[in-house]
């Protein structure tokens, strides 16, 4: 395991995203012998080569963790809305409207149900109220 005390870093930056014991994780750029690489700091990964914790407390410590501006916070919530509609479209819709089979043997009502979820997936950033209002639609049976 590498020793975090030597880990060098800098462009830190908190993120939406929350651990479960509620801190927010940091962006930010370590200095490895490749050079600066860009890492997402979250003190309860355990699968990193250093010790997080301790890693993302000597950051906090420093004092200079830059906090989200209103706007980069509405970008990333529309960035995770988008990932979030993009999986349903792959996970959920795809598999049905690119199977040849699987959409034959759906009658029409089915596939116009198919259809308008898809639709209305797309349509997701359109809504008025994102990324802070999202109403999903809902999946036919």
């Amino acid at each position: 395991m590498a020793n975090w005390k030597n880990i060098e870093f800098k462009n830190a930056k908190y993120t939406r995203i929350k651990d479960a014991d509620g801190n927010k994780v940091i962006n930010l750029e370590l200095k490895f012998k490749e050079g600066w690489l860009p890492f997402s700091l979250n003190p309860a990964d355990k699968g990193a080569l250093f010790d997080t914790a301790a890693l993302y407390a000597k950051v906090v410590a420093a004092g200079n963790v830059v906090a989200l501006s209103s706007s980069e916070e509405t970008a990333e919530f529309a960035t995770e809305a988008r990932n979030l509609r993009d999986n349903k479209l792959e996970n959920e819709v795809d598999p049905i409207v690119s199977n040849a089979l699987r959409w034959a043997d759906l009658n029409e009502s089915k596939q116009n149900e198919w259809k308008a979820y898809r639709t209305a997936l797309l349509a997701v950033p359109q809504q008025s109220g994102f990324p802070n209002t999202i109403t999903w639609p809902t999946k036919p049976e």
